[in-house]
Formats: structure tokens, sequence, C-alpha cells
């Protein structure tokens, strides 16, 4: 009597180094499929990150809006104030804190008397102008002079000495002259207190200046969830990070690109590419963008497109414009960075997992309670052959080269669905084929019952699942040769 050890596995649907990349509002992370909250496990570049993970910033804070012409005390919003040491300390140097304060047109004419190339400002030492970098390595466009109103150019100032203020020019001003400056200078901080988040400076800015404070702060670095705004399933839910992480993956809404279409030509480039997918994980290519990655309107409806090259960012339509029609474009491309990689190990639904769509119920052999094998019989077993045939790749057995399917070719093609569906039945029946001629080639040396020999298939019905669409359900109806009804159910999970 022919039998077999039974194959089973139960799946703990847990994804493990799922690798994904933030979208391009640098903080969200899209998953598609329903998670469960509990135990998951976020890494940002292979370091795990925490939900309320806390980490200490520099922030450069603008609180111009606190000056009034007689206060010199100000309140930064994003304290307290902490050393920066990542101790989880507060400050206690006031050197560690910037203060820098805008001066415009501060008149420095009453320092030449026609023989002097040079003057100094009031405020000291100077810092430079982007609101990213305040430090002392000033270059000329840092500062802003004018000379009677009209502003000299960088060439006409020799020298800057930041620490001192002292500004040479290549020329000399006469007495009658009106020389004016706008620079930014360090404050001199009088006292602070980092708890309160309060600074207290000894000059006293003027109404109208600019104040800026850099500090440290302690920040969430954290991560939370939210549910999706773009998924297409029920419950999906997106990561979103607190601080924004890297990202190459850039959005553009509704390019104009009406311009290239002449009213006999229904091909446009966009101005950016390649074309990156609709929906994207760490190792997306553009060679995976479809005709769903672009949203193309025509006088502000939505029309489909022919083709896309997405390496050139060429879109093909399938009508031709005419030379007064509005046509846009959105869509997302690759900018030359180096993302984060985000990877994700959660929990969820048996349907969405691509272990069970990859047959992870015929790893282990089955052992009972007396620590034995289990064995399979009859239709059991043709059940289980069924399953092994259909799983092995074709030609992976050297030994039976004939053995098993072409899903692997079939997953991740870029086909219509009914032409899956298509493909898919046709490798159902052939598999089912051959496994009934090697049953007849076994009953040669071996009994095989006639609840286990495969007569006929009776039926073979694919279907798209309408949770997941690159999911795919079969179901085989087949008759033994004793005459009895076997069914046999099946998912095939296609790359989306």
């Amino acid at each position: 009597m022919s039998y077999d050890i039974k194959l089973s596995k139960v799946c703990d649907n847990k994804v493990v180094w799922d690798d994904h990349i933030v979208e391009s509002d640098f903080k969200t992370v899209e998953l598609r499929i329903p998670v469960s909250n509990s135990n998951m496990v976020v890494r940002i570049n292979d370091f795990k990150r925490s939900k309320e993970f806390q980490n200490e910033f520099l922030i450069r804070e603008d609180v111009s809006s606190q000056v009034t012409g007689s206060n010199n005390t100000f309140f930064v919003s994003k304290g307290p104030i902490y050393s920066g040491l990542k101790l989880k300390k507060l400050e206690t140097r006031k050197e560690n804190i910037i203060v820098r304060v805008k001066v415009t047109d501060e008149d420095a004419s009453g320092q030449f008397t026609g023989i002097e190339n040079y003057f100094f400002t009031q405020g000291k030492p100077l810092l430079k102008s982007n609101n990213y970098d305040f430090n002392s390595f000033l270059e000329k466009k840092d500062v802003q002079i004018t000379l009677n109103g009209v502003l000299i150019e960088a060439s006409q100032i020799d020298n800057i000495d930041p620490r001192t203020g002292r500004i040479q020019l290549n020329f000399i001003p006469i007495t009658t002259d009106i020389v004016k400056i706008t620079y930014y200078y360090r404050a001199k901080i009088k006292e602070f207190d980092a708890q309160q988040s309060r600074v207290t400076i000894k000059e006293i800015p003027k109404s109208g200046q600019e104040v800026f404070i850099v500090y440290y702060s302690l920040q969430n670095d954290g991560w939370y969830l939210q549910a999706s705004k773009r998924g297409l399933i029920q419950r999906t839910q997106d990561i979103v990070f607190y601080r924004n992480k890297n990202t190459n993956r850039f959005f553009i809404n509704k390019e104009y690109v009406s311009n290239q279409l002449d009213g006999t030509n229904k091909q446009f480039v966009t101005s950016s590419f390649p074309i990156l997918p609709l929906y994207q994980v760490f190792s997306s290519l553009y060679a995976d963008t479809l005709n769903n990655a672009v949203i193309v309107f025509l006088n502000d409806v939505r029309i489909p497109i022919s083709g896309i090259d997405p390496e050139k960012g060429l879109i093909t339509l399938f009508q031709t414009p005419k030379t007064t029609d509005v046509v846009q474009i959105s869509y997302y491309y690759e900018e030359d960075l180096i993302p984060d990689r985000i990877s994700v190990d959660y929990y969820t639904d048996s349907t969405y997992c691509d272990k069970c769509s990859k047959y992870s119920d015929l790893i282990d052999y089955t052992i009972d309670k007396l620590g034995k094998y289990e064995k399979v019989f009859d239709e059991n077993k043709l059940i289980q052959d069924l399953k092994k045939i259909v799983r092995t790749i074709l030609g992976s057995d050297p030994v039976a080269t004939w053995y098993g399917t072409t899903f692997d070719k079939i997953i991740g093609s870029k086909s219509f669905p009914e032409i899956i569906k298509t493909k898919i039945a046709s490798e159902i029946y052939t598999a089912f084929s051959k496994l009934k001629s090697a049953q007849i080639r076994q009953e040669e040396y071996q009994v095989v019952t006639d609840n286990e020999f495969l007569n006929v298939i009776q039926s073979v019905s694919v279907e798209e699942s309408t949770a997941y669409p690159t999911l795919y359900e079969v179901k085989v109806e087949l008759v033994t040769q004793s005459g009895r009804l076997v069914a046999f159910q099946e998912t095939v999970q296609t790359k989306g």
C-alpha cells in the first residue's frame, strides 16, 4: 500500500526583514497590508529603532517674534535645553548656545575721515548669513555694504575679520559718503535657564531685528502607526517617523507637458526620470514601473496611457491631444541620493503572508504524540502529492527534471490578470497529468489504491483575490479511480 510521510507546518504569519523606503514626505513607510501592532520591530539601516526613541538634535529657532525693542530675554519652544552629548543632561555652559542677531543698515559713515579704507561693526564676532551653518568662517557674501544707497560688489571688499568685526575695503570712502552695512553677529549671553528654556543676552535687539537661537533639544526620533491614506485594503497601516529620513523617491504633481504636443504626436517626456513604481520597496527598480505609476490629465480629466519607458521618462498616450488641450502628469521619480533602508518585522493575516502563499505548510515532517512520523494514505496522500508537484520548480530536481511547475516564471510577470489566470490553469493541468503518468509507472512496483489514484480532472478555476490583487486562488476538483470527488485548493502569489 502506498503512503507518504505527512508534511505540515503552522505558519506564524510573521514577516521578517521586510525592506522599505520612506515616501516623498520623508517620513511615511507604506506597508500596503494589514499588520499587527504587537512585537513590531523597525530598523533604520539595520539598527533597531523603538517607537519612542529619544535623541538630542541641534535646533535653529527663529525667536524674532519675541523682539519688542526693550527686551533681551527669549524663550525657545523645544526646550529644555540639553548639552548635545547624548547623555540626556541639561546644558550648563553658555558657550554652547548661540544667539545670532541680524543688524540691518548699521551706519558706519562716522568712522571715515577720508584716509581710512576700513571700519568696525558694533556687533561682534560676525557670523554667516545662512540659516544652517552659524560659524565664523565668513565669505564676502555674508555681509552687504551700501555706498550712498548702492550695494557694492564683493570684489570691493578686501578683507573681513569676523572676530573683531573689522572690514577692509579696496577703496577709500570720502567724508561725505554714506556707508551702511547689514550683517549677523553672535550676541553675548548674560544668563540662561536650561530647564525653563530661557536665554537672556546682554544686548537689547532693536524692534524688527532678526534673532535666531541655536541649541540642543531632546526630541522624539521614533515612529508610530497610522491608518493608511493610500492603501486599497482595509486595516492597512503605515509607519510614520517623527523626524525626516533620507529618500531618493520624489513626487511631481501635475507637471505641464502641453508644450511637447503639437496636435500630431502623442508622446512626451517628463522633466525628471527615471520614473518609479506607484508603490516601492527598497529593492524596487524603475524597471518594475507599470503604466499605473503615472497619472495623466487631459483638461483636468484623468486618461489612460498606452505605454511608458520609465528609464527615459517617455510617455505614450492612446489619443493625440489637440494644440488647445492642457496635458499634465503626476509621477514619482528617482533622485541620485542614498536612501535609508527601513526594515520591518511584523505579523499579518494569512491571506497576505508571503510564507503562506509560498507553501510553508509543506516544510516540516509531522510527528505524533509518540514521537513517530505521521503517515498519509489514500486521498490525503493524493492531495499532498498534488501540492508537492505544484510547489516544486520545474527542473530543480536533477533526478526527475520533469517534476514541478513553472510558476516561478509566471510570478513577477507583467501581464493582464486574465492571461495570468490562463497560465496558472494550464500549469495545473500539465502538472497533474505528469503526476498521473507517474502513478501509472508506480503501479509496476507498488500498490496504488483506487482512493489515491488520480482518474480525471473535473474542473479548474482560478480567481484573482478581491482583497489582495496579486493573490490568485486556485480551486480544483478531481475524481479518483474509486469515483470519489477530491477538492484541491491552492494560492499563487504574483509580484505586484
